[in-house]
């Protein structure tokens, strides 16, 4: 079987390298710029892609255009901007990298968290001059209510962080976890939390879960932040 390394090839290290080539019969790096126009040939084959060189958006008819893939492998955990519908349908296998940023990406969510709480975009704003007026108030965090909706790798750790600094911890899932953690109703958390994180997988079974309705709901000084950007309500 062949590999072919949509992906710069300066992200693999020497040894990887030649551990993957051990397994296929052969390999090789494709520049971006080459992606569309490229011979893959008839024998059976392996993609690795990289979502960079593809702007984050990998449709159907990428795939179509290439004969014989047995499997896709993605360089990250999510693969929400694949069409894993036509995947499914044509027999090819989808590989992710599971847990491979979890503390990263959790971590960067609970910076906004903090930034977002103490006005830090507003205190940069204002070249750091102290102004006590209500515009820079800021949030006291430890005490506040916290709902994380999607309990999965980076959600639990959202969690765990949270619960450190010392705040209610309350979560919503598609199902109910094992947790120590409260789990209230989509409703409630969106009514009652300070701070909302939505770390849930960007699919078509959710993409519609946040309704205006909800988060019409929200407490006018709540904070709200999702893996892929933030708003503040």
């Amino acid at each position: 079987m062949e590999l072919f390394l949509i992906s710069p090839k300066e992200l693999f290290s020497k040894k990887q390298v030649e551990i993957l080539s051990n397994h296929f019969s052969s390999m090789k790096f494709i520049n971006h710029k080459n992606i569309e126009n490229y011979n893959y040939g008839e024998e059976e084959k392996t993609l690795l892609l990289d979502p960079d060189y593809f702007d984050w958006k990998l449709p159907k008819n990428f795939f179509s255009k290439i004969k014989n893939i047995k499997f896709v492998c993605l360089t990250t955990t999510t693969a929400s901007y694949v069409d894993e519908d036509y995947l499914n349908e044509n027999n090819i296998k989808l590989l992710t990298i599971p847990k491979y940023s979890t503390d990263s990406v959790a971590e960067y969510l609970i910076f906004l968290m903090f930034c977002l709480a103490k006005k830090l975009p507003l205190q940069l704003k204002n070249d750091n001059r102290q102004e006590f007026t209500n515009k820079y108030l800021q949030m006291e965090l430890t005490g506040k209510t916290v709902g994380i909706v999607g309990l999965g790798n980076i959600g639990n750790r959202v969690c765990q962080i949270c619960d450190g600094v010392g705040m209610n911890v309350q979560y919503w899932n598609r199902t109910k976890k094992d947790a120590k953690y409260k789990s209230v109703s989509l409703e409630s958390l969106f009514k009652n939390s300070d701070v909302i994180f939505i770390t849930l997988a960007n699919n078509s079974a959710t993409r519609e879960l946040i309704t205006d309705e909800l988060l019409n709901s929200m407490k006018k000084t709540a904070i709200l932040i999702s893996n892929t950007g933030i708003v503040l309500h």
